[in-house]
């Protein structure tokens, strides 16, 4: 995952008032080791899927406004995407032919 693509997931979180958002924003911080180098992909794997865990459960617990639901929805998607796609680049998942 490219670093800007980090800090504009990190921009979309932060917009998001709850406690669950600003625990992956936190968990984005404590990834990124630096702002010029690409995530490895078990590292993208393991970051997306605290991401996507933060995110299911603030839209189970969350008091969020409808846009809120809207944005987050659309992160956990992108989050679920982003997990699997390393499982199949890393060998985890294959394809049925």
């Amino acid at each position: 995952m490219k670093p800007t693509t980090l800090a504009y997931l990190k921009t979309r979180l932060a917009g998001i008032e709850c406690a669950e958002c600003v625990d992956a924003v936190r968990l984005i911080d404590e990834a990124v080791t630096s702002p010029f180098s690409d995530l490895p992909v078990r590292v993208e794997r393991d970051l997306c899927h605290a991401i996507w865990g933060c995110v299911s459960r603030a839209l189970d617990v969350a008091e969020l406004s409808d846009l809120d639901v809207l944005k987050l929805d659309a992160i956990e998607a992108e989050m679920a995407g982003r997990v699997l796609t390393a499982r199949l680049t890393l060998g985890e998942l294959v394809k049925a032919a």
